[in-house]
């Protein structure tokens, strides 16, 4: 029993790595200046959604465990299925971009942590220049992870 007490205060003394709120990493007021209207926020465990209510327009972040195998898997099916992929180096070793008709994200690998910022139109296809907001929001969203 004294040989136990020691092992488990060594144990809870150890530095708790919190989960980051994807909210925080990306928040209403930069969501509204990617989409260009007020946005609503529906904070999620994983995940932040903001939507421009009365449409179909929504900015969604998510945060979620990865690496370098699952990237490449993932590139990989996603260029198999048709989507445009494309590496985006000036937010880090991992991150990518991707294009689907009616959405666009980007995708940051730091660590073991990705986040993904995505734009997504379900009944029109993002705007011109919407990448460019996003690379933007990702780099301060990076800052934050």
């Amino acid at each position: 029993m004294r040989c136990l007490i020691p092992a488990v205060l060594a144990i809870c003394s150890l530095p708790v790595l919190a989960q980051k709120n994807p909210c925080d990493l990306v928040t209403q007021s930069e969501a509204a200046t990617v989409v260009g209207s007020a946005v609503e926020k529906k904070a999620l465990p994983t995940s932040c959604i903001y939507t421009v209510k009365g449409s179909t327009v929504a900015l969604h972040v998510r945060l979620s465990k990865s690496n370098s195998a699952t990237v490449n898997t993932t590139k990989a099916n996603f260029s198999k299925s048709g989507i445009t992929v494309k590496d985006e180096p000036s937010l880090g070793a991992g991150s990518y971009s991707a294009i689907w008709p009616n959405a666009d994200r980007i995708y940051v690998l730091k660590g073991d942590q990705m986040l993904r910022i995505g734009y997504v139109n379900s009944s029109n296809k993002p705007p011109d220049g919407i990448m460019d907001k996003l690379r933007e929001a990702a780099k301060k969203a990076l800052s934050r992870l």
